[in-house]
């Protein structure tokens, strides 16, 4: 059974309980444009409006030109249950999500 504690607020775990780490992609400490596994872990989740950028590299145009396509990605966590049913690390998610859809725009859709 999940039970999610929203605060600000002091919370002691019983000795059956335990709290959940989350462990997502981040930027990597070099190079704020490259994100990697496991770089975020956390115990509280951000309610916030928060921000990534990211660089979707070789990307290759229907007349054949290769291309960077540089994002700033803006997101808000507003379901945390829905959220937490539904996948253990979006930044991930938006990751792989971008880069099909950034190359099927351009491959298929600007010509």
């Amino acid at each position: 059974m999940r039970q999610i504690i929203q605060g600000p607020t002091l919370y002691a775990p019983q000795p059956n309980e335990w709290i959940h780490e989350f462990v997502w992609h981040g930027e990597d400490g070099t190079h704020k444009t490259h994100i990697i596994p496991g770089a975020k872990k956390f115990q509280k989740l951000r309610l916030i409006p928060d921000q990534f950028y990211y660089n979707i590299t070789d990307v290759r145009t229907a007349d054949d030109a290769l291309i960077i396509v540089k994002l700033m990605i803006f997101y808000e966590l507003i379901n945390v249950e829905t959220m937490l049913n539904n996948t253990r690390d979006p930044i991930a998610d938006f990751v792989r999500n971008i880069i099909y859809l950034f190359i099927y725009f351009v491959v298929y859709i600007y010509i």
